[in-house]
């Protein structure tokens, strides 16, 4: 019995190491805060070959920047500590992280770390930004992709509460002596990816000055 031809695919995607991702069917399952995007497809195989025709569901969501923020002259950073729906069945769902958003239409990321930090913190920031790292947080269900910057601020006036009412937003500042931040680090304690991230940078960068 001859083996059912698989349907013509609506897209094709082909990656740089040659191997396709053969898109037969795409839907919207879910609009809400998130969105969440359908597929049946296939892929090209190790082995050879393509894979049986299988579905899988996607949380499609804007790329993202985060700011490690530095202070070098009293030697912290300055971190914000906000409600995360996602950490709601931890023992505290209140999390210390970077100063973060999403892309949004026609922004370059380096725009975006400017005007998180100024709705975030207060702080304007002046300096000339590098970047970290770039990583995707959980590929197998989510399409969001993370770029860390890391940018000099004075943190004088780095305090209180901001955020906007528009999005719910109840935003901590929080100053943190990088001594400390380096011992919650080899403590185990930094439960948010972007900050680990940030921090084990920012202990090999200060070795090297």
């Amino acid at each position: 019995m001859s083996q059912k031809a698989p349907a013509t695919p609506e897209r094709v995607i082909t990656s740089t190491e040659g191997k396709q991702v053969e898109i037969e069917m795409s839907e919207l399952a879910y609009n809400g805060f998130f969105k969440m995007m359908k597929y049946r497809l296939r892929h090209s195989l190790f082995k050879g070959g393509m894979s049986k025709t299988f579905t899988r569901e996607v949380m499609t969501r804007p790329d993202a920047v985060a700011v490690l923020l530095f202070d070098p002259t009293h030697q912290c950073v300055v971190l914000t500590k906000q409600f995360r729906i996602g950490a709601l069945d931890s023992n505290n769902p209140w999390l210390e992280e970077l100063v973060a958003g999403i892309i949004e239409p026609g922004e370059q990321p380096e725009d975006v770390a400017r005007r998180e930090t100024l709705e975030e913190t207060g702080l304007t920031l002046n300096s000339k930004l590098a970047k970290i790292a770039e990583y995707y947080g959980s590929p197998g269900g989510l399409s969001e992709k993370t770029s860390i910057y890391f940018a000099e601020i004075d943190s004088t006036l780095a305090e209180g509460i901001h955020g906007l009412d528009s999005e719910n937003e109840d935003i901590l500042v929080i100053k943190k002596p990088v001594t400390e931040l380096f011992e919650e680090l080899d403590d185990v304690r930094i439960s948010n990816a972007s900050l680990m991230i940030a921090a084990l940078w920012l202990r090999e960068h200060i070795k090297k000055q």
